[in-house]
């Protein structure tokens, strides 16, 4: 029903005879079930998929903000690859792709924008300044600031990417980037030794982000606020570089990818199978510690310490844009927006 009710409320009369803004435009739709557990669950259920509906479409929408283009520049540009094109001569030719990057530049190309700008847009919908702050701050009084409920609706939407279940990143409708995704980057030395290009170690970066920071919650957000609202089930985590001998071990600590020990992490395992390498090698290993060193150095910039020393990521360090183009992975069946070298995490 939490599926079927947008659809079959979007086709209902809106309230015309109201003064003031409503839901919906006041579109009703009452449902029924003969349980009175179900209809606790059910009313719960569709109160939380209207909101993630709501925070998917949100997304949607404004990563895919673009000014408008510049017809008379694109006519000039389209001129000019045509001519380079009829001339036949593989010198000017080699100047196409430069020109093709500035007609999209100029065909008005959706840019990516920051995390905070997205929180301070949504804080400004007057669903969330208004009709979701009324049903949230009862629960919750920091929710009564609106970009602080704003934050929290994103969270809950992109906290973690789940494995199968839908999500506005399995459905394609956004993209998470890391900093050295849309600034200026320079390839780490240890990257360069092993062979990775630019691209390679940007592939890298985001799939540490999503796949170990991410699916252990490594975030830093006021977790004892608003887990309860997201996942009970679900703890905040702390990250540390290495594992000191001497301290006693913790469940909310995690370790830094490396090749050392009997499980390496996902990350690690897609890493060595897309560049062919054999972990027992001790200069392997060796190479490979020294790349997700410079990796962690990579995060360090973008995280908060905490009283136990580790580390936690801040999502408002990240930037948001459209998915132009994606993989779809065999296993899960969903769509991927990062791999490594082609191999599906």
């Amino acid at each position: 029903m939490s599926q079927l009710a947008p659809a079959v409320i979007g086709r209902l009369t809106p309230n015309t005879s109201s003064n003031e803004p409503l839901p919906f435009d006041g579109r009703q739709l009452i449902t029924f079930t003969d349980a009175r557990q179900g209809t606790a669950r059910h009313a719960a259920n569709i109160q939380v998929a209207s909101e993630r509906s709501y925070i998917r479409s949100f997304l949607y929408h404004f990563v895919q903000e673009r000014p408008l283009p510049d017809q008379e520049r694109l006519g000039e540009i389209q001129a000019r690859i045509e001519r380079l094109r009829a001339s036949g001569d593989p010198v000017l030719m080699s100047m196409i792709p430069e020109l093709e990057a500035q007609r999209r530049a100029a065909s008005g190309e959706a840019k990516p924008k920051s995390w905070k700008a997205m929180v301070a847009r949504l804080a400004d919908q007057e669903t969330v300044a208004s009709f979701l702050k009324d049903v949230w701050q009862p629960r919750e009084e920091s929710f009564g600031e609106a970009k602080r409920l704003a934050e929290f609706l994103l969270y809950r939407e992109i906290m973690r990417r789940p494995v199968k279940a839908n999500s506005a990143e399995t459905l394609g409708l956004v993209q998470l980037l890391m900093p050295q995704d849309v600034g200026e980057t320079s390839l780490p030395h240890a990257a360069s030794k092993l062979g990775l290009g630019l691209g390679d170690w940007r592939d890298l970066l985001r799939l540490l982000l999503t796949h170990f920071v991410r699916t252990n919650v490594i975030l830093d957000f006021p977790a004892r606020q608003w887990m309860r609202w997201i996942d009970r089930r679900q703890s905040q985590i702390s990250v540390q570089r290495r594992r000191d001998r001497n301290a006693p071990s913790s469940k909310f600590v995690r370790f830094w990818p490396g090749p050392y020990g009997k499980s390496p992490t996902r990350v690690v395992r897609l890493l060595l199978q897309g560049l062919a390498l054999d972990i027992r090698d001790r200069a392997v290993q060796d190479e490979v510690e020294e790349l997700f060193d410079a990796a962690w150095t990579a995060f360090l910039r973008h995280m908060t310490a905490t009283q136990d020393g580790g580390y936690r990521f801040r999502l408002s360090d990240l930037y948001v844009a459209p998915l132009e183009n994606a993989f779809w992975c065999p296993i899960t069946r969903r769509i991927v927006d990062t791999t490594f070298r082609g191999l599906s995490p």
